[in-house]
């Protein structure tokens, strides 16, 4: 069962009935207000949960960066709600456009981080890198070919465990400010 605030809890898959209800009611339009961006980040982001005037709130502890609120996932007195999160984390993040436009009519600041907006593509039109916008991923596409001729395509099983590691390694130092 999910708290009531001040109470928090790391986020579990017993909670996973009560934060599905409100998923489905919100429908979120940020993909970290998905189940499953919430569960497979949770070691990294650390998710915590509570309720704030019977809405249900989350808290990420990422480890790059200061913890902060997901948007509320519920309307019920939002701008108290907000107040007591910024009390608490001193930020939201990650929140929708419309949340943001919310945010700003109640004279509360607003930051764009672009390197935190979800890219949304349809699967055909990724797939065939048709058009201008895809000229950056069509020739980051050539340049590796060109580079590593002998690539190849496996699904990854148990065989590859300590090489997939020392990748992710290698990709974790080449990216220390952000991750």
């Amino acid at each position: 069962m999910i708290p009531e605030y001040p109470v928090l809890k790391s986020l579990e898959s017993e909670d996973l009935a009560e934060l599905t209800a409100a998923l489905d009611v919100k429908n979120p339009e940020v993909s970290e207000l998905s189940l499953a961006n919430l569960f497979i980040w949770r070691d990294f982001d650390r998710p915590q949960v509570t309720r704030i005037n019977g809405t249900i709130c989350l808290l990420l502890h990422p480890l790059n960066e200061e913890p902060f609120f997901l948007e509320p996932l519920a309307e019920n007195d939002w701008v108290d709600t907000v107040e007591i999160c910024l009390k608490y984390a001193k930020r939201l993040a990650r929140v929708s456009e419309p949340f943001s436009g919310r945010l700003l009519q109640e004279a509360l600041r607003v930051c764009t981080i672009r390197s935190q907006f979800d890219y949304l593509y349809l699967r055909e039109e990724l797939a065939g890198f048709r058009g201008n916008k895809f000229d950056g991923k069509r020739n980051h596409v050539k340049r590796f070919k060109k580079k590593h001729p002998d690539w190849a395509y496996r699904p990854l099983d148990q065989s590859m465990r300590e090489s997939v590691f020392a990748l992710f390694e290698n990709w974790c130092c080449t990216k220390q400010d952000s991750v």
